[in-house]
């Protein structure tokens, strides 16, 4: 079974695609297998290898394998539509239906009979139906189109005069159940005018979704810390430090501090001083190797900063740099402090 990570990227995949103008089909296809493939039979599947493509009638005809389960379909505007299983496929679905063990799996090609068409109707319909509503809620669409399945054909050629003579988009990959052990290749190919509506909607849906998106990282909160110094010491000396002990700082290391974020990336050095009765730190310069963002708004003009805006600390009157008297104050603070005494070890 998926994981829950993974099950989410297979989501986020289906509704916005892998990269920048990637079809989503494929991934809705991949999640449709897993979501199926677990709720009928409690077992893994998943699409290797999904690709799609946009081919002529005649074309998607010469692409169908032989022998193959054929399954056209049609929806109530008369739109047609073919999905199919290869012949290895149509052995693993019958396998998973049957509950065979797994050391009994046929891999020799034969041409599927009526049972077999009525044994994997169930698991075909699934997958197309949530296929086809994991595609219309990435456009935003709350009402998918409804197809349903006509009889099954064998023979490719007579299934010409079904289909319409427009192009198709076929959505296509190897489904493989119980890591491995089962599968064949699968495809589903719905007509083209009904895929370019639902991909125009589906742009203005991943807009949307990216603004949201945007909106709620921008609100996420971020947590600064701040850093006098770095102390090191020799490791014994670490291992007999007790409560009551004085760890000596330099004298700038009173005043200078860096900010950094939660997973210790240094962002900021700045001055250590007092606002509004409350410690603060003024930020001079950025740390080295950092490259901030531009801000979206331009910076306020000094002079039409609000009272509340931490003023520049060339011109912060109530900045009081508490630097000094932290130093006049740590004047007790012996200026070397001797290591403990370690006892001497003695011959083995």
């Amino acid at each position: 079974m998926a994981s829950g990570a993974e099950i989410l990227r297979r989501i986020i995949a289906a509704q916005a695609g892998d990269g920048v103008g990637e079809d989503p089909a494929p991934a809705a296809l991949d999640l449709a297998l897993g979501r199926v493939t677990q709720a009928q039979f409690d077992t893994d599947g998943v699409l290797q290898s999904g690709q799609s493509a946009v081919t002529a009638r005649d074309d998607l005809l010469t692409r169908a394998p032989v022998p193959a389960l054929l399954m056209p379909l049609e929806n109530d505007s008369g739109d047609c539509a073919l999905m199919w299983f290869d012949p290895i496929l149509v052995n693993a679905v019958v396998e998973l239906m049957t509950a065979a063990p797994p050391r009994l799996v046929l891999l020799e090609p034969r041409e599927p009979t009526d049972i077999d068409a009525a044994l994997c109707r169930e698991f075909a319909e699934g997958v197309l139906n949530d296929f086809v509503s994991t595609l219309a809620g990435a456009a935003g669409d709350d009402a998918p189109p409804g197809f349903s399945f006509l009889p099954h054909e064998i023979d490719i050629q007579k299934l010409k005069f079904r289909l319409g003579k427009g192009d198709y988009h076929l959505t296509f990959g190897r489904a493989s159940f119980q890591e491995g052990v089962r599968g064949g290749d699968i495809a589903i190919a719905l007509p083209r005018d009904l895929w370019q509506g639902r991909r125009a909607a589906s742009g203005e849906a991943a807009d949307r979704f990216s603004a949201q998106l945007a909106s709620n990282v921008a609100g996420a909160p971020f947590r600064l810390r701040t850093e006098l110094q770095v102390v090191s010491m020799p490791v014994m000396r670490a291992i007999g430090l007790r409560v009551g002990d004085i760890v000596p700082l330099s004298g700038s290391a009173l005043s200078n501090v860096t900010l950094l974020s939660e997973d210790g990336v240094r962002l900021f050095h700045g001055r250590l001083g007092q606002k509004d009765g409350h410690k603060a730190v003024a930020l001079r310069r950025g740390a080295a190797g950092i490259h901030l963002p531009a801000l979206a708004d331009p910076p306020v003009p000094r002079e039409e900063r609000p009272e509340t805006a931490m003023p520049e600390p060339a011109d912060a009157q109530e900045f009081q740099g508490t630097a000094d008297a932290i130093l006049q104050d740590s004047a007790q603070i012996p200026a070397s402090i001797p290591d403990p005494e370690l006892p001497e070890a003695t011959p083995g």
